[in-house]
């Protein structure tokens, strides 16, 4: 089963893929929706990306309608799931999360690029998407409860990738 380490893996293989408004061509042309739809069909994940026009600025719920369509929304994201952006009032952009900050087509930067989350970035996010088909952030097997290490502090545990909440 695919992991979020294979999810990032994949979309960083695209970094540097020109932007192109509806493009769906890892290597040659990438939008925001792309790169998403691209990563979904290697992974071969459950449903059909289909292709649905829209314009180079998606106004009303056209991006949104999308992802609820083909993911499945959720209240904590962390690296792999997908962010759903807004630049104004309406959802109009998609990246991935990864451990560094997020990795999308920008149609500012020409192509696709992988960066920090800093304030900005993260004040756009308004929903957030995991792949279907897909059991990324499952709890861990139960393990014995660590002993604690110098000063109290547990000495290991978790997955290891945190989550964050969408505001």
């Amino acid at each position: 089963m695919p992991t979020p380490e294979d999810i990032i893996a994949i979309a960083r293989g695209y970094v540097s893929t020109p932007f192109r408004h509806q493009g769906r061509l890892p290597g040659l042309a990438l939008d925001c929706a792309g790169v998403v739809v691209c990563v979904a069909r290697q992974l071969g994940v459950e449903g059909e990306f289909k292709e649905v026009p829209y314009g180079k600025y998606p106004h009303g719920n056209t991006l949104q309608g999308l992802c609820d369509l083909h993911m499945d929304r959720i209240s904590m994201y962390g690296p792999g799931d997908v962010q759903l952006m807004a630049w104004e009032a309406e959802p109009q952009h998609l990246a991935i999360a990864s451990d560094i900050g997020i990795i999308h087509s920008y149609a500012k930067a020409r192509k696709v690029v992988e960066h920090t989350l800093d304030p900005v970035w993260r004040s756009r996010i308004c929903g957030a998407y995991r792949f279907r088909g897909l059991d990324l952030h499952s709890e861990p097997e139960p393990q014995p409860k660590p002993k604690s290490g110098r000063y109290g502090r547990p000495g290991g545990g978790g997955t290891g990738w945190p989550e964050r909440g969408i505001s």
